[in-house]
């Protein structure tokens, strides 16, 4: 009886270090979900207000988009003029930057594979 004793001792053993190591493994997966609920509320909150950011400039650009209307079609035709200048300054402006930027970041310091 001693034999069978020791077997059920060692199976005992046995079974309460499997059933630790469970219990770690558990507490890791918990401390894991904790974590990802605490980082997808941060990141809700963070696309909360860049929702309300976009808004609040989709409304800026409408309003900029009405008075730039009403100046170039409700005034003398000089205004008119200034306003065509004014527009292509803008967008002759913005392409200098995207391609001036589009040149900095492919600068040969960035091409140097050695």
């Amino acid at each position: 009886m001693n034999g069978r004793k020791a077997s059920e001792y060692i199976v005992e053993r046995e079974n309460n270090r499997i059933a630790e190591g469970l219990s770690n493994k558990v507490s890791q997966l918990k401390n894991i979900a904790i974590d990802m609920r605490d980082e997808a509320r941060s990141h809700s909150s963070l696309l909360s207000s860049l929702s309300d950011e976009f808004q609040d400039s989709d409304s800026l650009l409408g309003r900029t988009g009405k008075r730039l209307k009403s100046v170039a079609f409700n005034s003398a035709s000089q205004n008119r003029t200034l306003t065509c200048y004014i527009v292509l300054a803008s967008i002759l402006l913005f392409l200098l930057f995207y391609y001036g930027a589009g040149l900095l970041s492919s600068s040969p310091s960035s091409h140097n594979n050695t």
